[in-house]
């Protein structure tokens, strides 16, 4: 049998039919579909600030302009809701009868949309009364802050934040339940007026119930001094902020939580604390500096910030410089409010030179210290030994010192100060044959003010003075005598460089002090300042003695521990008013 092979062809009209279907299919599936995406541009005219923003914030069509997804349908549907869009904004920030003229254009897949508005005549307030069940001081300060008067444009959201606050203010002050038993908002849409009306009903005010503080490294009997709350006190939220600061501030915790639950069935605000021990307890630092005073230095401390259980602290330091070495050891032991007070034991040597003078000084002290906001004083009674050599003469000295110092501050920063003030004084003194072998009381105090007409201007005032009274100050060793002059006195003059000299022309210290200072200070920039200043002192064993000047400009830059300050100073009382500059660091208060 034969067999017949069959074929089949197909025709070439046929294949060219299907060519551009086939070309169709791979041009849907390979050109990206963006080339047929739609743009869209949106145009707001006649509104701007806060207006415009929260026009645009509740466009829709202006919120979906990217949105690669949009249809020619989506567009159309989205411009025609757009002035019920722009009403709804307008609206809460007191504009209710705004004239909108709307259109959309479009050019192939090009779409613009444009929007031009005109508010019209705002929503003024004609009358907003807050009141309360009972008249308070925290409620009159916080009415006082609400945030709409009357005359002034309705602003729902102001209107709404001001009601919130109301009850912050009252929560904070222990009315944990209080509630607005009327609150109103009438508008007026005709006369484009609206009036407020709230009522508040503070309801129970709280108390603060038991403290109960989590087991730590630190006794019960140390923490429960830390709170400024005690069971039965009314209830306030910032003190339970103030405990959280006051903890973390102690060193002993790298965590605290403070926890109050309102118990409405007593009215009373218990409260937990519970904290996380710090991993390691020694701290060590090393650092180098220079200043003027004290030339190039290093310094090395040591601190251990929980000793034992009840809280005691250590702190050593070590200093090598080029006119004064030290080292210094202090142990305090909190006690009564261990947050501000504390007992001190310390121990430190000092050699320090300067001009024709050296001195050796150990001390040994104790002392009580108060360190509150504004107030700090202290009580010590130091026994000291001291050798020394002024000038011609030398000596050696052992003083039993009783001594008190204080000081008053007040500042809206103490590191970078706008304003502020500060007032020391202090007084030591010594009985000879009461371990002493002089007799002498030693009186100072200063006195520092900041104020700042203009926003980029500090103008700084200083003054201080002392006296020492004794039957001769040569019988005192220098470390206890007055000088002037260097960074923080007289500048244009050294270190210690016035006061009465000897025979060899070395000054040794005098009887009295009397210093003044005015600076202005331009600041340039958020870091940068500049000062000019003029100082005025002297240290001397009478009046009679002339007050030495310095004037100069300086160099101010702005760092988060303080201030670096470089002056250069002319001592103007000096023959040729020889030039001196001055380099220091630290806050002005």
């Amino acid at each position: 049998m034969r067999h017949v092979r069959c074929f089949s062809f197909v025709s070439p009209p046929a294949a060219m039919r299907s060519l551009p279907l086939t070309l169709l299919v791979l041009f849907i599936v390979f050109v990206p579909a963006r080339a047929f995406a739609l743009t869209l541009t949106v145009n707001v005219e006649g509104v701007d600030g806060a207006l415009r923003q929260n026009v645009l914030s509740g466009l829709d069509i202006y919120r979906h302009r990217n949105n690669s997804l949009l249809r020619q349908a989506d567009v159309r549907r989205l411009h025609l809701r757009a002035k019920k869009d722009i009403v709804a904004a307008l609206m809460p920030l007191g504009y209710f009868s705004p004239q909108i003229i709307a259109s959309l254009h479009r050019d192939g897949y090009d779409f613009t949309a444009s929007y031009k508005i005109t508010p019209g005549e705002p929503t003024r307030l004609r009358s907003v009364s807050i009141e309360a069940v009972s008249d308070s001081a925290w409620f009159r300060e916080a009415v006082a802050a609400f945030p709409l008067k009357t005359g002034d444009i309705l602003h729902q959201g102001h209107y709404e934040d001001g009601k919130r606050r109301l009850l912050r203010a009252a929560s904070h002050q222990g009315f944990l339940d209080a509630a607005f038993s009327t609150h109103e908002l009438i508008v007026n849409r005709k006369e484009r007026t609206a009036v407020i009306r709230l009522r508040l009903d503070p309801h129970q005010l709280y108390h603060f119930g038991q403290t109960h503080f989590a087991p730590t490294v630190v006794r019960p009997s140390l923490l429960a001094g830390y709170p400024s709350f005690q069971p039965g006190d009314p209830y306030q939220a910032t003190q339970l902020a103030q405990l959280q600061r006051t903890l973390y501030a102690t060193g002993y915790f790298i965590r605290a939580r403070v926890d109050a639950k309102p118990d409405n069935r007593d009215f009373t605000v218990p409260v937990s604390v519970s904290t996380e021990p710090q991993k390691a307890w020694n701290h060590y630092s090393v650092g180098a500096g220079y200043a003027t005073d004290t030339g190039m230095r290093g310094r090395f401390d040591w601190f251990n910030r929980l000793w034992n259980d009840r809280g005691h602290t250590v702190h050593a330091s070590a200093q090598l410089a080029e006119y004064e070495n030290g080292f210094g050891l202090d142990y305090k032991i909190p006690v009564g409010n261990p947050d501000n007070d504390q007992y001190t034991v310390s121990t430190a040597y000092s050699d320090q030179t300067w001009d024709n003078t050296d001195t050796r000084l150990q001390t040994l002290a104790v002392g009580r210290n108060h360190d509150g906001k504004f107030l700090r004083y202290s009580e010590s009674l130091e026994l000291r030994h001291e050798r020394y050599s002024v000038g011609v003469t030398s000596g050696e000295k052992i003083l039993l010192l009783p001594g008190v110092t204080a000081s008053l501050i007040n500042t809206d920063n103490l590191l970078q100060p706008t304003r502020g003030a500060q007032i020391s004084v202090n007084a030591s003194g010594a009985w000879d044959g009461l371990v002493s072998d002089s007799s002498f009381l030693k009186l100072g105090g200063s006195a520092k003010v900041i104020v700042s007409p203009f926003a980029t201007i500090r103008l700084i005032g200083r003054a201080a003075g002392g006296v020492i009274l004794a039957g001769s100050v040569d019988d005192l060793p220098p470390s206890l005598r007055f000088y002037a002059g260097g960074d923080n006195s007289v500048r244009g003059y050294g270190y210690k460089e016035l006061g009465p000299k000897d025979a060899s022309e070395t000054v040794v210290g005098g009887r009295y002090l009397l210093e003044g200072s005015a600076e202005v200070e331009k600041l340039i920039g958020h870091y940068w300042g500049v000062a000019a200043f003029w100082d005025m002192g002297n240290a001397m064993d009478d009046f009679s003695m002339r007050l030495k000047q310095g004037v100069g400009l300086g160099l101010r830059l702005r760092l988060p521990f303080g201030q670096v300050r470089l002056d250069v100073a002319s001592a103007i009382e000096e023959d040729g008013s020889p030039l001196r500059v001055h380099l220091s660091v630290g806050s002005d208060l």
